[in-house]
């Protein structure tokens, strides 16, 4: 797909106040579709999942969300953060990816990216927040993968700082986060569950 090919407005659920999400989102038929800036990428969604994070930014519960988010009304509008699908835009200095390319991220940090915005036909954010998506991994398998996996990469190796051969005991192993830590920590980080 080039330049050409791509609209100048697109689909999106937009939360345009806060409230339970079922009530403020709500279906548009156009909105702009963003351009990549340098260091970005523009992909066109093929699937997204929903995060317990969509849902409190809805909401601004808790209410210090608003603090980040706006405080009377949300300024990222399209939510969304897990995000698949194919580059169909590259913003300058980006040089891992090329048109065409399948990819899955992760667009939920607002401090280092656009933040959020999978909720729609298009999403752009920092190249650096997505990775090409293996062959062998099926589209919506990938989207639910970006965030609950990183968040369990992070825990296991960021925050708690574990080493190979270390014993873990990871509490919730039933949910997203935790079914994904789990298995880095058997498989990846080589630990003793």
């Amino acid at each position: 797909m080039g330049i050409e090919d791509i609209p100048g407005k697109m689909k999106a659920y937009v939360a345009e106040k806060y409230g339970e999400p079922a009530a403020v989102m709500q279906w548009k038929e156009d909105v702009p579709v963003p351009l990549p800036n340098q260091g970005e990428i523009l992909v066109k969604v093929k699937a997204t999942s929903a995060n317990p994070g969509d849902w409190h930014l809805a909401k601004a519960d808790p209410f210090l969300i608003r603090l980040m988010f706006g405080m009377f009304k949300p300024t990222r509008g399209i939510l969304g953060s897990d995000v698949v699908g194919t580059v169909v835009k590259i913003g300058e200095g980006v040089t891992d990816f090329k048109v065409g390319d399948e990819v899955a991220g992760n667009t939920g940090d607002p401090d280092k990216g656009r933040g959020f915005g999978a909720f729609a036909e298009y999403c752009c954010d920092s190249a650096a927040f997505f990775a090409k998506r293996p062959e062998n991994v099926k589209v919506l398998d990938a989207a639910g993968m970006p965030m609950a996996a990183t968040t369990a990469l992070q825990a296991l190796r960021d925050y708690a700082h574990v080493k190979e051969g270390q014993s873990v005991l990871i509490i919730g192993a039933g949910g997203g986060i935790g079914s994904y830590a789990v298995q880095l920590a058997k498989r990846e980080l080589h630990l003793h569950l």
